[in-house]
């Protein structure tokens, strides 16, 4: 009776007729979990809708049952998720677990298939969907439901549940040690990233987040206080798996710790200049940080923190430091601290206390080991304008900085001191070879063809880079007068390998008429060298970066 039911509803709940004037449909395709799905008639875009084949979609995502009544002309789909679906031909509806809902237009039947709009029965099924108009193509991926936490002090258990059948992925790290696993071609559902601090059987926490969006991946990661055996047990559906730490007894509670809270900010600089300055918290944080430039900060952002302390604010007398102040930003804490001038600094983190810790301390450029990296050579010949070939511009830049900081009694390596390939992990793999302390990697920029875009910037990958990309955007921003592109992170093989604080700079476009010409120029060169010179200093020895510019100038 029920069944019945439903079925009149769906029919009864029908919305007015489509307008007459409707477009002529498009073949599209549908691609579910990764894979291109081969439906019996094509998937078609029919008034802006994706319509194709139901069943077919539901059984690439797991669905449990799909069956087909020929006398009602209903579809039902049990899917993975525990959703039921149904269908019935000549209706514009879609009843999941028993309540209907509007489609955009009327099921069909073709070749004895239901064809309907398939975007909503996808994500009643649970798929994140996207609509790709440029290829034509409907992506879905499972979703990871949620990420259950359970243990007491002998153990922990941490529970993952997706929508549908996924691929589990384990791996591990060591330093610090941590077990991860990856869900390929799935999406965090809501994209709710979380964290649940443990603390207990050695587990310091647990967390989760969309790792990648091409390919689509999750990562599970368990961090630990000290090295030890972590199981990934996989249920037989593909559709759950666990990940097992020390003994457990199975009654373990689902832990919900509170969160993190701030405890104290502290600072202090000794009669030398050194400035110490640190944050404690009640419990291990994860953390990310900025340096900002306009004006001079570092800007540590700690998601699902708070704050419980009276003072927030803590000046200090130190040449680096001006002030550290706490406050809180939606569900996160923010920790500035305002600088009176950018120097590099050590960054340490320690679970027990759960601390985070900066030291910024005045060296000496002659006490470093430089790597300049004058791009591409040879075969390679980098960008190309009318007149100046990125390979011969870089060497000459390069060759200069080298001088010039020789001059300064600093110990200078090139990758390169003549126009031959050099490979691009040959180039990283130098200064580390050397154990060099800083590589800078010097480009020119292109947009491949003529135009008006122009100015400088600098890229960088590692965290323990991101000082050093802020003072040499700066100092070749203010030394080459060009437009302020502002500092960027990519994967560029020579910062990503190297294992120094490591920067690649564009120094300007050759696919601009005028910053080409000042390329070419002998002046132009020199001015670029000694600001990746100051750039440097800067990064050791903490002077202000606007004098120093003017004193590497000659201004």
């Amino acid at each position: 009776m029920q069944y019945l039911l439903l079925l009149a509803m769906a029919v009864i709940a029908e919305p007015a007729p489509l307008p007459e004037e409707v477009s002529a449909p498009v073949e599209a395709q549908v691609r579910l979990a990764g894979e291109v799905i081969s439906l019996p008639q094509p998937a078609r875009k029919e008034d802006g809708l994706l319509v194709g084949a139901v069943a077919p979609c539901a059984r690439a995502l797991g669905a449990r049952e799909i069956e087909f009544d020929a006398q009602s002309k209903c579809l039902r789909i049990m899917g993975a998720n525990g959703v039921e679906l149904m269908l019935v031909a000549g209706s514009a509806t879609l009843v999941v677990n028993g309540t209907p809902q509007p489609l955009a237009r009327r099921c069909e039947l073709e070749a004895g298939r239901m064809v309907g709009p398939l975007r909503p029965c996808l994500e009643a099924l649970g798929a994140s969907v996207v609509w790709l108009p440029d290829k034509l193509e409907l992506q879905a991926e499972p979703t990871v439901r949620d990420v259950v936490v359970r243990g007491g002090p002998s153990g922990v258990k941490v529970e993952i549940r997706a929508s549908s059948p996924v691929s589990f992925k384990r791996g591990e790290l060591k330093d610090p040690p941590r077990v991860f696993v990856d869900i390929p071609h799935a999406r965090l559902e809501r994209r709710h990233r979380g964290t649940t601090y443990v603390n207990v059987a050695k587990v310091a926490r647990v967390r989760w987040a969309q790792f990648s969006d091409d390919p689509p991946t999750v990562r599970v990661v368990i961090d630990l206080i000290a090295p030890q055996p972590v199981k990934l047990d996989i249920a037989r559906t593909n559709q759950q798996a666990a990940l097992l730490v020390g003994a457990l007894r199975g009654d373990e509670p689902i832990i919900e710790r509170p969160r993190p809270r701030l405890l104290a900010l502290r600072g202090s600089a000794d009669e030398a200049g050194t400035t110490r300055v640190a944050f404690e918290f009640s419990d291990p944080v994860l953390y990310d940080y900025e340096v900002k430039r306009q004006p001079l900060r570092i800007v540590f952002e700690i998601p699902d923190a708070e704050a419980d302390l009276e003072r927030t604010v803590v000046p200090l007398e130190s040449p680096f430091v001006a002030r550290l102040s706490a406050q809180g930003e939606g569900n996160n804490l923010e920790i500035v601290l305002d600088m009176r001038q950018l120097i590099g600094f050590q960054l340490e983190q320690t679970e027990r206390p759960s601390r985070i810790a900066l030291v910024f301390s005045r060296g000496r450029l002659q006490d470093r080991l430089v790597v300049i990296d004058p791009g591409h050579g040879g075969q390679d010949p980098g960008a190309q304008g009318t007149r100046v070939q990125e390979k011969e511009a870089t060497l000459a830049v390069g060759e200069r900085v080298c001088e010039l900081l020789e001059e300064e009694g600093v110990y200078a390596i090139s990758t390169r001191n003549e126009d031959r390939f050099v490979g691009l992990f040959e180039r990283p793999a130098l200064a580390n070879r050397l154990k060099a302390d800083l590589f800078v990697s010097i480009h020119c920029n292109s947009e491949g063809r003529r135009g008006p875009v122009q100015g400088t910037e600098t890229w960088y990958y590692t965290e323990r880079s991101k000082c050093l990309a802020a003072i040499m955007q700066m100092c070749l921003t203010e030394g080459l007068g060009r437009p302020d592109r502002g500092v960027k992170r990519a994967r560029f093989v020579v910062v990503r390998e190297a294992e120094m604080p490591a920067v690649l700079v564009e120094l300007a476009f050759l696919s601009n008429d005028e910053e080409e010409s000042l390329l070419a120029q002998r002046a132009f060169r020199e001015r670029a060298a000694r600001s990746i010179v100051a750039g440097i200093r800067c990064y050791v020895e903490g002077t202000d970066s606007r004098h120093l510019v003017e004193s590497e100038l000659g201004g």
